[in-house]
Formats: structure tokens, C-alpha cells, sequence
């Protein structure tokens, strides 16, 4: 059975200021990016230890793994009920400091 999908605060606003500037330059390619999305967080709620584990100490610490749904990253945490999307961050940014300030 899947886990339950919860977005945190800041998941919720990535997502939506990447929907918002990607819908600003290409329309079909906006919509094409959540699907990429919504299949690899649907891939995440049924193998949820699938995902990445973080190389910066710190970050890998709290337990947070990532899916990478180019070019960006799905930072999440699991319990065994629930899956929590912490962050959706630029593969290019150096993330360990916006993941645990």
C-alpha cells in the first residue's frame, strides 16, 4: 500500500513559483513538468527508499533522501505511513543550507 503524500509549506510554494515560471515561458512544457513530478513522487510513495540519499553530512543526517525529476531535486523524509516532500530545489543550488536553517 502507498504511503500517504504530504507537502511541507515550502514544497508546496517551490512547486507552485516553478509551475508559475515554467508556465510563463512554455505552457505544454509546464504541464509536462508536473507530470514528471506527480509520477516520481507516486514512484516515491510506494518505494520510498528508491530515492537518493544526500552526500552533505549535515542534510543526510535528518534523514532526508531526494528523486531528481530534472533538473531538480525532490528532497523528502518517510515514515511508514506517511511521505513528506520537504523541498523541490534546483540540482544546481548548493542546497545544504536551505534544507536545515
Amino acid at each position: 500500500m502507498p504511503l500517504q503524500v504530504v507537502l511541507s509549506e515550502a514544497a508546496e510554494k517551490d512547486l507552485r513559483n516553478l509551475f508559475n515560471m515554467i508556465r510563463e515561458h512554455d505552457r505544454a512544457a509546464c504541464e509536462h513538468f508536473i507530470q514528471r513530478v506527480e509520477h516520481a513522487v507516486a514512484r516515491l510513495a510506494h518505494f520510498p527508499r528508491s530515492g537518493a540519499i544526500p552526500r552533505d553530512p549535515e542534510v543526510k543526517a535528518l534523514g532526508y533522501r531526494f528523486a531528481v525529476v530534472d533538473p531538480y531535486l525532490v528532497f523528502y523524509s518517510h515514515s511508514a505511513s506517511i511521505l513528506k516532500i520537504i523541498r523541490i530545489l534546483h540540482g544546481h543550488r548548493y542546497y545544504g543550507p536551505v534544507l536545515y536553517s
